[in-house]
């Protein structure tokens, strides 16, 4: 019986993966709103029935798609330790930029998709919360004027260079990339280790 239990398991999420691969490949052709569930399950070749064992439509399948990746990447975020940020600041970079690549085409999407800046602002809101995190665990609470300085330009800026390989189609490695988003922000971190040494 429990056999039989994984194997429905894993045709549900194969039939989900194909799902939610389809809507994804439409959006790349077009905006999420112009997209039918007829247009999906025949691009999927599936029936319409099957779609509504999982989702209410489409923008119920592209929320859920979207859950998973948000939450999946603020896992990704966290992932390191701060001894290990402490010796190589890069690997938060590494890692989100590996998420990515892992995740290329939907990431692609809905970052590049002006209908989806409510997740956009999520991303930027994760960024930020594992950010804000890292640099108190290193610096310490510190100016929070400045530590917003320092979140907009930062967060801001990392997106948009994630955005700009995603269009460019990944040329350089993830860990390539990582350390150049570091490089950039690393002076402004020297600014507020600055801070922290003048503040006492």
């Amino acid at each position: 019986m429990k056999a039989e239990a994984r194997k429905e398991d894993r045709r549900v999420r194969k039939t989900r993966q194909k799902i939610e691969q389809t809507l994804a490949d439409l959006m790349l052709e077009k905006p999420v709103q112009e997209i039918t569930v007829m247009e999906l399950t025949e691009r999927a070749d599936i029936n319409r029935g099957t779609f509504y064992l999982h989702y209410r439509d489409i923008y119920d399948l592209l929320s859920q798609m979207e859950t998973s990746l948000l939450a999946e990447l603020k896992e990704t975020l966290n992932r390191q330790s701060i001894e290990d940020l402490k010796k190589d600041p890069s690997l938060k970079f590494v890692d989100m930029f590996r998420f990515l690549a892992e995740h290329r085409q939907l990431s692609y999407t809905v970052l590049n998709s002006y209908s989806e800046q409510s997740f956009l602002e999520a991303a930027k809101e994760a960024l930020q919360e594992s950010a804000y995190m890292t640099l108190t665990a290193l610096y310490g609470p510190g100016r929070q004027d400045l530590y917003d300085q320092f979140f907009t330009f930062g967060i801001s800026g990392s997106i948009g260079l994630a955005q700009r390989w995603l269009q460019s189609g990944c040329q350089e490695s993830p860990e390539e990339m990582g350390r150049r988003c570091n490089d950039f922000l690393e002076y402004g971190r020297g600014i507020l280790a600055h801070e922290k040494g003048n503040s006492h």
